[in-house]
């Protein structure tokens, strides 16, 4: 069983489980819930503003498009009931595709939903810090909001949190009507909140992100617009199964389906063209993309993201922009 919230009433020195559900009130559930959180987003936490909502990726719609006052875009994803384990990989995806978006798609997508630009909505919440200072879409987070957690996902949350230092968090809603009639909204989070902030604030001060390391790394002569990349697949640790199906891929594909380009659009020198399908996408996302395509488990995610290997040569992209 994954966590979950309950809550008693202190009753003549006795405890009552308070069990009630919205749909036994008559609230409709869905939309009563989904307008109490995007009409307050503090919920979420105490530096993020939504700036989208239903937003058209490439894998379907994601619920809710938020960011936090680091310029950090923030997926999140909405679940009635328990947050199953799939909704993992489902975030994932949409954030792969996210990660490629430039500050003029999420400036569309804001002015869309707020009536306002990006700045300003930004300006408004955040006054004493300058949005030109930040690198937006520098990261993304993962929100996954529900009322309960399957305990594998909860397991896989905690993980990629503590080894990896993956912005992803859950948040578990309780609704609540006492006997006297007040309704209540209790939220938990599975990593609490001061952590996952000093988590994110501790990874980004190590060193820039791929995306301003690239650009570094270009400025220095090490990279150009057109450098060729291929998927080294035995630095990326895979298992023997995993190895033989890409190698089955290879054989009927051709080569191409390992390969990427540094494209250099809109001089975003992180956003890279898989050949195999001609699509772009940010560097530290195109491996989700194979790994979906091969029905392969998402834990290799950040095995691919250093494991890129120039063309011809003997040197690896995390070597050159380090």
């Amino acid at each position: 069983m994954g966590t979950e919230i309950k809550v008693w009433q202190i009753k003549n020195k006795k405890l009552e489980l308070i069990e009630t559900t919205m749909i036994e009130t008559g609230r409709t559930e869905p939309q009563d819930l989904e307008k109490w959180v995007k009409n307050n987003p503090e919920i979420f936490g105490e530096n993020i503003l939504i700036i989208g909502e239903q937003v058209q990726t490439k894998s379907g719609p994601l619920d809710l498009l938020g960011i936090d006052e680091l310029g950090n875009i923030i997926i999140i994803e909405l679940k009635r009931e328990q947050i199953p384990r799939e909704a993992l990989a489902q975030a994932i995806d949409y954030a792969s595709d996210v990660a490629s978006w430039d500050i003029d798609k999420l400036n569309e997508l804001c002015n869309k939903y707020n009536n306002k630009s990006l700045e300003e909505i930004f300006t408004d919440k955040f006054s004493d810090i300058d949005l030109d200072s930040l690198s937006i879409n520098q990261a993304q987070r993962i929100l996954l909001v529900g009322t309960s957690i399957e305990e594998s996902l909860q397991r896989m949350i905690e993980w990629l949190s503590d080894e990896y230092e993956m912005g992803i968090n859950s948040i578990l809603l309780k609704y609540i009507k006492t006997p006297s009639g007040d309704e209540l909204l209790a939220r938990t989070m599975l990593i609490p909140e001061e952590e996952e902030q000093e988590k994110i604030r501790k990874k980004q001060g190590k060193r820039p992100d791929f995306s301003v390391r690239i650009k570094n790394a270009v400025k220095e002569g090490k990279l150009k617009k057109g450098d060729v990349f291929v998927l080294d697949i035995e630095k990326s640790n895979l298992d023997d199964d995993s190895r033989k199906k890409i190698n089955g891929k290879i054989a009927t594909e051709g080569d191409r389906f390992m390969k990427i380009e540094l494209t250099g659009i809109d001089n975003r020198l992180h956003v890279v063209k898989w050949l195999y399908d001609d699509n772009t996408y940010a560097i530290g996302s195109v491996g989700w993309s194979i790994l979906k395509s091969l029905e392969l488990p998402g834990t290799y995610y950040y095995n691919f993201l250093y494991s890129w290997k120039k063309e011809g040569a003997n040197e690896y992209i995390s070597d050159l922009i380090s």
